[in-house]
């Protein structure tokens, strides 16, 4: 199923098979409550990247305490982390 999903967004959907399959072989699915944090801005030693396969994601900047957008499912997000 991840692999599916893989190859159907941009940027997974342009390497080659085996390196998607590696990537769904080492993921791990984990369910997380309504109003806890994913992660943190800044928080280096986080370099994961999201899928989000069901649900919906507030970003949320807490020095503001606003939502500042949101991240339906079939989105990723943290790939700036652990590219950079």
């Amino acid at each position: 199923m991840l692999e599916q999903i893989l190859a159907a967004l941009i940027p997974f959907r342009f390497i080659e098979a085996s390196a998607r399959a590696r990537l769904a072989g080492g993921a791990a699915f984990v369910d997380v409550p309504a109003g806890e944090f994913i992660t943190r801005q800044g928080d280096d030693e986080d370099r994961r990247v999201f899928i989000l396969l069901t649900g919906r994601v507030e970003i949320v900047d807490e020095q503001a305490d606003r939502v500042m957008g949101l991240i339906d499912q079939g989105r990723y997000f943290g790939e700036r982390a652990a590219l950079f």
